[in-house]
C-alpha cells in the first residue's frame, strides 16, 4: 500500500479549457521508474513497472521491482493486489482521494478543478491543492509536445515526495476489458 499514498497528489490551470486541451489522448501505455522520498526519515525507495490508462476512469499500475504489487482503478474504486502475499483489497471510489497520480491521468477533469488550482505553461502542468485538508501539497506534470506525460513530481504535506519518470509512454488501443481486475483464485480478499 506504500505506493497508493504515492498516487495521491495535484496543482494550477487558469483557462477553463486548459485540461481538455492538455489531455487530448484517450489511452496510454508504457513503463515507469519512480522514487519515493521520505524526508522525515531520510529514506528513499525506488521502483519500476508498467502502466496502462484509459480515460476516463480506468488504469493499471503494475510495480515489478523491488516488490511486485498491482493497482487497478475503475469508476467503482481501486483494487490493490499483492501477489507475494496473495492478498487483494478493494477501496471504494468514495474512500479515495481524487488527487492521485493515477486519478489525474485517468480521471475526471471537473473533480480535479474542484480540488486544485491548475495552471499550464509550455509543457508543464501544475496542480496546487486548494485547501489544507488532504495529504497533497502540489503536483507537477511535464508533458512532451504530444501531451504525453514524461515526468511527474508529487509533493505531500508530510515531507514525502514521489518522482515518476514515464518511459516509452505511447498512445495505446485499450478497452475497459483490458483493464478489468478479477482477483486470482485462492487469493485472500480484504
Amino acid at each position: 500500500m506504500r505506493f497508493l499514498v504515492a498516487f495521491l497528489l495535484l496543482t494550477l490551470v487558469p483557462k477553463a479549457q486548459a485540461l481538455e486541451e492538455i489531455f487530448t489522448w484517450q489511452s496510454l501505455a508504457g513503463e515507469f521508474n519512480q522514487i519515493l522520498v521520505d524526508n522525515t526519515q531520510g529514506s528513499r525507495v525506488e521502483s519500476n513497472g508498467s502502466f496502462r490508462i484509459l480515460r476516463p476512469g480506468y488504469a493499471a499500475w503494475v510495480v515489478n521491482q523491488p516488490d511486485p504489487e498491482e493497482f487497478h482503478l475503475s469508476p467503482e474504486g481501486l483494487w490493490h493486489f499483492d501477489p507475494w502475499l496473495e492478498v487483494a483489497s478493494f477501496h471504494a471510489a468514495e474512500a479515495l482521494e481524487a488527487a492521485s497520480a493515477i486519478a489525474l491521468l485517468s480521471g475526471d477533469i471537473d473533480a480535479l478543478r474542484e480540488d486544485y488550482e491548475i495552471s499550464a505553461n509550455a509543457g508543464t502542468v501544475m496542480l496546487l491543492a486548494r485547501g489544507d485538508q488532504g495529504q497533497i501539497e502540489y503536483i507537477e506534470l511535464i508533458l512532451d509536445q504530444n501531451t504525453i506525460p514524461k515526468h511527474m513530481v508529487i509533493q505531500t504535506r508530510l515531507a514525502r515526495s514521489l518522482e515518476i519518470a514515464f518511459i516509452n509512454a505511447h498512445l495505446a488501443d485499450l478497452r475497459v476489458s483490458d483493464l478489468s481486475f478479477v482477483p486470482p483464485e485462492g487469493v485472500e480478499i480484504q
